[in-house]
């Protein structure tokens, strides 16, 4: 009896061990496998977006050995492996670390002024770190064609067109070529001269910029030289399929009008490759041609029930519903001048389009976007908007531009007798007024609601303007 007496109480003692021991087991186990699964988490979320970043093999292959180096490095300090110190172990995470704000920034601006090219993981010496060789198109600067695209607008554009090479010193485009093609640079260096004969430098383009924009604005010559102060490569289409893709996207017509704004005023801020253009903008090529006139002007803008952040909504959704309404009826509205004047636009339509666009469909789809837009607007934003036309040549200047038509065109607008045709009729999102020339000329010869059925005549006196005009309401 005193034997198995032993035996048990000898068993439950082992048992006892055995249970601390277990426990003992458990607890190293959450001390350690928590942060070191933790560990592995962030390890493999870093891999993952370093390669969604990354953009070649070499890229890929670096965050992988970087990441290997940071998960293995406690393993090899336990095994009493020596301790590198952090000038050596730089080669293992630069990579990693080479994709800073400021690298990407200044890297291309550098290498696109000065010529210094990045040593690639191939030419590195042992010991040394990898410095991959990025896509400039990811790197360019602020305030670029390209930098104002989205990415689903980056990608289309990509697709569209093809990548060219371009050697040092070669010319991407000469004045007086057909303009048939545009190019948007993605990497190198292109100054713009005014050509024949003319070396004088009118600016600088370097990557993410756009050129050849003259044959999006249907414009057939080139107005200056483009040559190439480095090796260029540069994404390519040819004009109509760049016309077919603004078509898909309508946004990217308006980028741009912006950058083509800020090229003919020098706004400042832009990349640092930009030197300024001279002392005023080329003439238009339609300048002092018969150019068709539309004076655009909203109902009420002052009215007292707007407020300054009312009257900023309303320009907004104007010029929204004038560029779509333009490009739908067959009007590029990138190939427009526009001026504004604060309650309305001024809009030059160049002498290639047909006036008798802007009598139909024109004002259809103009009352179409006004009334989709005050049907969700509330009072303070409805939009109803007063619109004059003429006809005739059109000059200009740095300043803007000028021509009696232009003069007519506002006093067709502040008639007096058109604004009482519109105040009496409230419910009318359009009021559209026109010369007598446009009615003898185009207006004549249509039909339908469109025609001279459609027109009634309104007596026009304004300042020292004695004329007739014809109106209709919409």
């Amino acid at each position: 009896m005193a034997a198995l007496a032993l035996l048990i109480s000898g068993a439950a003692g082992e048992t006892a061990a055995l249970a601390q021991a277990r426990v003992l087991s458990l607890l190293v186990v959450v001390v350690l496998g928590v942060p070191v699964t933790g560990f592995t988490i962030m390890l493999v979320n870093l891999v993952r977006r370093g390669i969604e970043t990354a953009e070649t093999v070499d890229e890929v292959r670096a965050l992988i050995e970087a990441c290997a180096a940071a998960f293995f490095l406690p393993l090899t300090l336990r095994r009493g492996a020596p301790r590198q110190p952090a000038a050596s172990m730089t080669g293992q995470v630069t990579a990693a670390q080479d994709v800073g704000a400021d690298a990407i920034e200044d890297r291309p601006r550098r290498q696109a002024l000065t010529g210094e090219k990045t040593e690639t993981s191939a030419t590195a010496r042992p010991g040394e770190g990898r410095q991959p060789r990025r896509s400039p198109l990811n790197l360019v600067p602020h305030h670029t064609f390209w930098n104002a695209l989205t990415r689903e607008e980056q990608d289309a554009l990509t697709e569209l067109m093809s990548l060219e090479t371009f050697p040092k010193g070669s010319v991407l485009f000469r004045k007086n070529q057909p303009a048939d093609r545009v190019l948007v640079i993605r990497e190198g260096l292109t100054k713009v001269t005014r050509g024949d004969g003319d070396d004088e430098e009118i600016a600088l383009r370097g990557p993410g910029d756009i050129i050849g924009e003259r044959a999006i604005f249907l414009v057939r010559q080139r107005s200056a030289t483009v040559t190439a102060l480095t090796e260029v490569r540069a994404l390519v289409a040819p004009a109509a399929a760049f016309n077919a893709f603004l078509q898909r996207h309508p946004r990217v017509v308006a980028v741009l009008e912006h950058q083509v704004y800020d090229r003919l005023t020098h706004v400042p801020g832009g990349p640092t490759w930009r030197r300024p253009i001279g002392p005023s903008p080329p003439e238009p090529s339609w300048s002092g041609q018969t150019c068709s006139i539309v004076f655009a002007d909203v109902v009420g803008f002052s009215d007292p029930r707007r407020t300054d952040e009312d009257r900023l909504e309303v320009r907004r959704a104007l010029y929204a519903i004038l560029a779509e309404a333009f490009d739908r009826s067959g009007i590029p509205w990138a190939a427009c001048h526009r001026e504004d004047r604060g309650d309305g636009a001024l809009i030059v339509v160049p002498p290639h389009v047909a006036p008798r666009l802007l009598i139909d469909p024109l004002p259809d789809r103009l009352r179409a976007g006004l009334r989709r837009h005050n049907r969700a607007a509330g009072a303070a934003l409805t939009i109803r908007l007063r619109v004059a036309c003429d006809i005739g040549p059109v000059t200009s200047d740095p300043h803007g531009v000028s021509g009696s038509c232009i003069i007519r065109a506002a006093r067709l607008l502040d008639a007096p007798a058109f604004k009482k045709r519109m105040a009496a009729s409230p419910t009318a999102d359009l009021g559209l007024i026109v010369s007598s020339y446009v009615y003898d000329s185009v207006i004549r010869h249509m039909r339908g609601r469109s025609g001279p059925d459609g027109y009634e005549r309104v007596g026009v006196e304004v300042k020292e303007t004695r004329l007739n005009a014809w109106a209709t309401l919409r």
